[in-house]
């Protein structure tokens, strides 16, 4: 236990220190690149500069307006959203064309932050699941979250045929 509140300590001190500003993606940038690809470190077009680390792949936009992702395996794509101002993560599941959101059956939606040998989870709370359990989107209030965001994190979904992994590259926000 006293790992975890370390680990939380820790993800808190960075948030402080970051001071998150900008890249609130409620709603698509004018001028951001619209390719496909995977991964997650990016460079959106502000007009606010700021980077986001190597861009060794296309960025690609999502119809909620934030970062596309494609699960390890090529076994699906997502889209997270982080809204700085209400210290929300949102992620949406998406249709195999990137365009449409598209419910499955999720048992856990978490993500997960490393500190050295320390592991901390995050579960996020489906807002759109139906008597079945289908959900497409899911979301977390945690201004630690969005702190993990900024060093790296990793999304794991679990389903009935496994996990549905994929690393979030550090986001500075």
């Amino acid at each position: 236990m006293k790992n975890i509140h370390q680990v939380g300590l820790l993800l808190a001190m960075l948030f402080a220190m970051s001071g998150l500003t900008g890249c609130d993606n409620t709603t698509k940038p004018k001028d951001a690149n619209k390719t496909s690809g995977t991964g997650s470190s990016h460079e959106h077009g502000h007009e606010h500069g700021h980077e986001h680390g190597d861009d060794d792949h296309a960025h690609e936009m999502g119809p909620k307006g934030g970062h596309v992702i494609k699960f390890d395996g090529g076994k699906g794509w997502a889209e997270w959203v982080h809204k700085d101002n209400e210290d929300k993560v949102i992620v949406y599941l998406l249709s195999d064309d990137r365009k449409e959101l598209k419910g499955q059956k999720i048992t856990k939606a978490y993500f997960v932050a490393t500190s050295g040998d320390q592991r901390k989870e995050f579960e996020l709370t489906a807002t759109d699941a139906n008597a079945e359990g289908v959900a497409s989107t899911f979301e977390r209030i945690d201004k630690a979250l969005l702190a993990a965001t900024q060093i790296g994190t990793e999304l794991i979904l679990e389903t009935a045929e496994g996990q549905l992994k994929v690393k979030i590259e550090a986001h500075h926000h």
